[in-house]
């Protein structure tokens, strides 16, 4: 079995990231080759931390269709793929090798947009969706 080229340490970085931009994240290991990410036990996926590639660590997560574009994510200085062939919502892929990347304030910016467009997008429709019915 090869050791990965990415720092393994990543794993719980990424998870402590992501759960101080949303409390709510929860990572709910289900297989040995990802770990998904919900919105709270029983709320909408986020996405997946990818740790079973030898070549980077690939956070894949959820977006509203067309919320991020080809041209802004080439312009990133971090390895970020949008993946379009979803038909409701687009994927964006990105590659972490390194725990230094965490402290790049534009990574750190973009998934805390990314977190934050994600909820606005599957969690609050859901809870508004939820509310008592009332004629006034």
């Amino acid at each position: 079995r090869k050791r990965p080229q990415w720092d393994v340490g990543l794993v719980g970085d990424v998870l402590d990231l992501l759960s101080g931009m949303d409390p709510t994240l929860t990572p709910i290991p289900g297989n040995r080759l990802s770990i998904p990410l919900w919105f709270g036990e029983s709320g909408p996926l986020f996405g997946h931390l990818f740790t079973k590639r030898g070549d980077a660590l690939y956070l894949v997560f959820r977006a509203p269709k067309s919320h991020f574009t080809h041209g802004r994510l080439t312009a990133l200085p971090f390895d970020a793929e949008l993946q379009v062939e979803h038909r409701l919502e687009d994927r964006v892929r990105v590659a972490l090798t390194d725990r230094a990347q965490l402290r790049d304030p534009e990574l750190v910016a973009f998934l805390r947009e990314a977190v934050s467009t994600a909820r606005d997008w599957l969690v609050v429709p859901v809870r508004q969706a939820m509310l008592p019915f009332s004629d006034e």
